[in-house]
């Protein structure tokens, strides 16, 4: 999927990825994504419990829209964002 979002207004590709994809050895072992800023593409492992997945998914996003903040600042406004939503009751469909 494409999706425009950041400052300045970008196009990313987002995929979602199991370990066969042809895009699987971008993301690390360990990594449950990854966001690769020069080819504007996100990355996010496929099958994981449904709010891994929502953080996994917003701190991704959070990469690419503010890219020269730390991964700890990432991580952790990650983290609150997911809490914030699955408390007012987000899920996937």
């Amino acid at each position: 999927m494409k999706i425009t979002f950041g400052i300045p207004r970008t196009v990313w590709r987002f995929e979602r990825v199991d370990r066969q994809h042809r895009l699987a050895h971008h993301i690390g072992q360990r990594d449950d994504g990854c966001c690769h800023i020069g080819r504007k593409l996100i990355l996010v492992r496929a099958n994981r419990p449904p709010k891994k997945d929502l953080e996994n998914v917003i701190h991704e996003a959070l990469h690419a829209a503010v890219w020269i903040m730390s991964e700890e600042w990432v991580a952790n406004t990650a983290r609150d964002i997911t809490r914030l939503l699955w408390r007012d009751g987000w899920r996937k469909e």
